[in-house]
Order: structure tokens, then C-alpha cells, then sequence
């Protein structure tokens, strides 16, 4: 940061320094929009990391580090590597705020509590049919900087609100930290917050749901007729909220049924929809089957009447 003067700025823009100060009433505000512009560019990384998918939400964000120090090396020098020690918020001696550095484990299950009481708070309802699977935060823990006693007294940080009406797909947002008063360093100031958002599941029960009896071999005939099923069909809400009885398809396969009466396993489907299950009642039907019995003829003796 030493190295960025108004004289090379001009410079590199084949200008003059005047201009710069007509936009900037000092190199500190110059420095500032550097700092500010540096960590836009990291955000992005992050922000990225984040949409890939390709890890979960706190191991993508190491990875946007990593990579944003190998493809941005002298920003990553400017943000993480230059001396803080001349900084406004270094109040104290290095050793000394060193001493009072503490991490709190926001671990996953506090997190969830915390952000859960803005997610289902009131009127912030996901939309019709969706709810919340599951919450994820990048970082999941954070270092602060202040005094033992209210270290101590801390449990948990707070973050801005997260607006969740309406909606019907999953989604990674970026959040400030709720700053108190006295804690004189924080790690980061905002945390990426990963909503998992899947369509609600639910069940429907369908009642004498009728069996239709499949391949039954030709030497073979039915000769006591099955029962009715009742089935439960678990699925997504939009899959199950119109079903009846006539969608549904129950059969027993008897292409491997010998005489006599035995139990074959009853299999159902709704066309259509494969991701459905189903839990039926009773699974197996007992199926009485019998030798088919093939008429004869008197032969013809070929005689005649004279």
C-alpha cells in the first residue's frame, strides 16, 4: 500500500494527480477505495465457491481462499499478509490483544437456532409446499477480540436478518455480524448462510385399492378371487395432494404361481411418478389357483346306421 502514490496512479492513467483528488480528498480515502475494491474481488471468489456446489458451504469457502492467493497474489498480500499494526482498531499492544482472542465455536446446532428465528418468524413462511432442510454457515466459527468478562458472558453473535417469504429453492446469502459495542475485533465481518430448501414431503392414505392379477399361466385358473389393498404413498406434496384410487396400478405377478393357495407379493405404481413410495397393507395376498380343467370329446367310433 506504501507503494500507491497519487504521482503513479497518474502515471499509470496518463494523466496528471490532479484528477485523482477531484474525485478523492486524500490518499487515505484513495487507499481506503483500494482496500474496498481488493475485497470485492475476494467476495467474488468466495461468492463463487459457494454457487459451484462442488463442496460443502465451509470447505468451498477455504478453497475460494486458496484460490484467490494463487490467482490474485498481491491482493491477497494487501488483504491478509500487509502490517494491521498501525491500524485504528489495534487498540492495544499486539501481545496484549493477542491475549484476549478467544474463538467462539458457533457451531452448527446454535446456528441453526439463531438463524432459525428469523426463518420462521411470524410472516417469513418459505412458499406453499417447501420448507427448510437444512442451514449451513461460512465461517462456522469466528475469533473477537475483548474483554474476559464479556468473553465470558458471550454465547452467541447475531446476524442480520435472513428473508426466506415465498421462497422455493435453495439459496446462499451473505451476512453482516451484529457488532457489540465492546468487542474491539472480529475475524470477519459477515458469514455466507446456505438455506437448503426442498419441496415439503408428506403421506396420503388410499383404501380398497383393487389387485389386478398378471400372467397367470394357461394351465392354471384363479378360483377365489384376491382382497382389496389399502396403501400409504409418501412424495413430494405437489406428487400426492390429487391422488384417488383409480391412479393407482396393484398387481400380483402369477407367471411363477404353481396350484394351490399361496401368497404373492403385491406390487403398485403410479404412472408417472416414480419418486413416490408406498407402504402397503397387506403386502403379500394369498391366491388360490387350480389345474385348469380342459374339456374332451367323445371320439367318433366312424360307424353308421343302415
Amino acid at each position: 500500500m506504501e507503494a500507491l502514490t497519487a504521482r503513479g496512479l497518474g502515471e499509470k492513467l496518463g494523466a496528471s494527480s490532479k484528477p485523482i483528488f477531484s474525485w478523492f480528498r486524500s490518499m487515505e480515502q484513495v487507499q481506503a477505495a483500494v482496500m474496498e475494491a481488493a475485497d470485492q474481488v475476494y467476495q467474488t471468489y468466495l461468492k463463487s465457491g459457494m454457487q459451484e456446489g462442488k463442496y460443502p458451504p465451509f470447505k468451498a469457502a477455504g478453497m475460494a481462499y486458496i484460490r484467490f492467493a494463487k490467482e490474485e497474489k498481491q491482493l491477497f498480500r494487501l488483504l491478509f499478509m500487509r502490517d494491521r499494526s498501525h491500524e485504528p482498531h489495534q487498540e492495544k499492544e499486539v501481545a496484549e490483544v493477542a491475549a484476549l482472542m478467544t474463538e467462539l465455536d458457533l457451531c452448527l446446532e446454535e446456528y441453526l437456532e439463531l438463524v432459525s428465528t428469523y426463518l420462521w418468524d411470524g410472516e417469513h413462511l418459505v412458499a406453499d409446499g417447501y420448507e427448510v432442510k437444512s442451514i449451513s454457515v461460512s465461517p462456522p466459527t469466528i475469533t473477537v477480540a475483548a474483554d474476559q468478562s464479556l468473553l465470558d458472558s458471550l454465547t452467541e453473535i447475531a446476524i442480520e436478518p435472513i428473508e426466506v417469504e415465498s421462497v422455493d429453492r435453495s439459496f446462499t446469502v451473505r451476512r453482516s455480524i451484529s457488532k457489540l459495542s465492546d468487542i474491539r475485533f472480529f475475524s470477519t465481518e459477515q458469514v455466507y448462510v446456505t438455506v437448503e430448501i426442498a419441496e415439503s414431503v408428506d403421506s396420503v392414505a388410499l383404501s380398497n385399492v383393487p389387485v389386478v392379477l398378471l400372467n397367470t399361466p394357461d394351465h392354471l385358473e384363479v378360483t377365489d378371487t384376491p382382497d382389496t389393498i389399502n396403501v400409504r404413498i409418501t412424495g413430494a406434496v405437489s406428487e400426492i395432494s390429487d391422488l384417488t384410487v383409480d391412479m393407482l396400478q396393484a398387481t400380483v405377478d402369477l407367471s411363477q404361481a404353481a396350484a394351490g393357495v399361496n401368497s404373492y407379493p403385491v406390487q403398485i405404481s403410479v404412472p408417472g411418478r416414480p419418486n413416490l413410495t408406498f407402504e402397503i397393507t397387506p403386502s403379500t395376498l394369498p391366491v388360490s389357483l387350480a389345474e385348469r380343467v380342459i374339456p374332451t370329446t367323445e371320439p367318433n367310433d366312424g360307424g353308421s346306421n343302415s
